[in-house]
């Protein structure tokens, strides 16, 4: 079986993460059987309820205490999915 993770860095984005991550489980579980799929989100220093909507929404949160951007948030998420 194959893995993919689906990399989502986000800061405050509470208002529609949760939507989001619903969304993408949805086109993945139209993937062919053969893939294993972790939604991988990395909240990136939010000010607001984006880990708990995420988490909600089902996904693998990683929570960066400090904002260091697209690029990093990306990073970290990169580095979990090695």
């Amino acid at each position: 079986m194959k893995k993919v993770c689906v990399i989502i860095p986000a800061y405050n984005e509470a208002a529609v993460i949760k939507d989001v991550i619903k969304k993408a489980k949805k086109v993945f579980s139209k993937a062919k059987k053969d893939y294993s799929i972790d939604i991988v989100l990395v909240n990136d220093g939010s000010k607001d309820n984006t880990l708990e909507q995420a988490q909600k929404g089902g996904a693998i949160v990683i929570d960066h205490i400090l904002n260091s951007g697209a690029g990093g948030a990306t990073l970290t998420g990169l580095a979990y999915a090695r």
